[in-house]
């Protein structure tokens, strides 16, 4: 009815428009504490919920609510279609449920009792999600990096496909710049076959070729269907692989959402042989410093590895280097907890030490000594959406480029992309094994005007009053936000 869709665009434009989030406790569903501990963690990231405070994002989201509204006879119990079985009908769900859950976290912040906000059921998060993901179907425990990796594509795709249902008579953006980069791109090599020597003018040739598939691949990647959740979490991994035999070098570019590390092996070695009577030595096995540099350690790919090499025409050994190439605002980085083996299967707990600010990325990038790379990949990282900032306080300052569209749910996430510094505003624990468990989040709001750290377990918030508490061997999944 007219009435009860009035009602609903009433409720929610009435509310703050990029204010902060309430500091709320979310109710366990059935051993969702996987899903709270992710979701937690995206409402600590102010640069991802602004967007969905903004008046853009209302627009959008409330023309959709009503469209569904008179798609449905009007019944406010069925906005989101959960029972059809219709795959156009179930499009927009995941963006448009995240939406409604950013607004009752705005909402918790309207009472004037000084009691804590009752918890928020994510009922509705969780029916659209598993309807489209049957795997998180019933009450199993599930992963929460990969949940919250799901999530991350799901609200992307429904964002893209709500400006594509807004620009469908606009003669916006042409799919022109999607086809020039072709299919193989993400993985190119010189076109010199001959072997490479070291001299100034291989280094160059190697540096244009690194420099053109590098942007053909981020433009093939991100081209003008971006989304707010690839200008805030998506960044650029590199992979360098040189041939032993003729130094051959290639390259090959992919995006990504959150880096992956491994503990060191040496720190594993460790905690094996460690008994309990010595576990308090166990304190400082590893740092989160030293899983990075283990991602990025040179790789030799020999044996049934070796590589196919476009310079000798045949599989040679060769060393692989992984780095970071570009990277994002927010920078989610999950520690490899859980090892798999042929025979073995075991959840590692090894203690890892990481620093809640100044965590510097500089020593993991393609090019940390070249001041000159570093500005160059960070000014095309900015955005290209251009629909006149979301976020009035994080102008751009002009460096995405042309390739706007002029109105898309993107966002220009107005960072100063220079920065290799990034400080921690989310944790997400993992205690127990393999058989199960048990989510916790721990993140920092700015909250009644001060930086204040709290941790979720499920419905129960409390203060965290000392930032080392937050170091523990159950941390799982870091949230860093880059340092302006």
């Amino acid at each position: 009815s007219s009435s009860s869709s009035s009602s609903i665009v009433r409720n929610i434009t009435q509310q703050p428009q990029r204010g902060g989030l309430g500091v709320v406790g979310l109710r366990n569903l059935g051993n969702t504490c996987f899903m709270n501990t992710a979701l937690q963690c995206l409402l600590a990231t102010d640069k991802f919920t602004s967007f969905f405070q903004s008046e853009l994002s209302n627009e959008r989201f409330l023309q959709n609510i009503q469209n569904n509204q008179s798609s449905s006879g009007g019944s406010s119990r069925r906005l989101l279609n959960v029972s059809s079985s219709s795959n156009n009908n179930t499009s927009s769900q995941v963006g448009l449920s995240f939406y409604r859950l950013v607004q009752q976290a705005v909402q918790s912040l309207g009472g004037s009792s000084k009691k804590s906000p009752p918890p928020i059921a994510p009922q509705e998060l969780k029916t659209v999600v598993a309807k489209n993901a049957p795997w998180l179907i019933g009450n199993q425990q599930h992963d929460c990096q990969e949940f919250l990796r799901y999530l991350l594509d799901a609200i992307s795709e429904d964002l893209k496909l709500l400006n594509k249902k807004h620009n469908n008579n606009s003669s916006v953006h042409s799919s022109n710049q999607e086809e020039s980069p072709s299919s193989n791109s993400s993985s190119s090599s010189s076109n010199n076959n001959n072997p490479r020597n070291n001299n100034e003018e291989d280094e160059e040739d190697e540096e244009k070729l690194e420099r053109k598939e590098s942007n053909e691949r981020w433009k093939q990647c991100r081209g003008s269907s971006e989304t707010i959740v690839e200008e805030v979490f998506q960044g650029q991994l590199r992979s360098r692989v040189e041939c032993c035999v003729c130094h051959h070098v290639s390259f090959c570019f992919d995006p990504f959402l959150d880096i992956s590390v491994p503990i060191p092996e040496a720190a594993k070695q460790i905690e094996k042989h460690s008994t309990s009577s010595s576990r308090g030595s166990r304190a400082k096995v590893a740092t989160l410093e030293d899983c990075l540099k283990c991602f990025t350690d040179k790789e030799v790919l020999d044996d049934e590895n070796r590589f196919m090499c476009d310079g000798c025409k045949k599989r040679q050994r060769c060393e692989k280097t992984l780095t970071i190439h570009r990277w994002p605002p927010i920078v989610v980085i999950h520690i490899k907890r859980f090892q798999y083996t042929t025979y073995t299967r075991e959840k590692l707990s090894t203690s890892v030490v990481f620093p809640t600010r100044g965590l510097d990325l500089r020593p993991y990038l393609s090019h940390p000594d070249d001041e000159h790379h570093i500005r160059n990949m960070n000014r095309q990282t900015k955005s290209r959406s251009n629909y006149n900032n979301y976020n009035d306080d994080d102008d751009d300052d002009g460096g995405g480029g042309d390739d706007g569209d002029g109105g898309g749910l993107g966002g220009s996430s107005g960072c100063d992309h220079g920065s290799s510094i990034y400080d921690l505003y989310g944790v997400s624990n993992h205690m127990g094994g393999l058989g199960g468990g048990h989510y916790t989040a721990s993140c920092r709001h700015d909250h009644l005007g001060q930086d204040k750290w709290f941790l979720y377990n499920d419905s129960n918030v409390s203060q965290l009053h000392d930032e080392k508490e937050l170091q523990s061997s159950v941390a799982y999944v870091l949230f860093y936000k880059q340092r302006t």
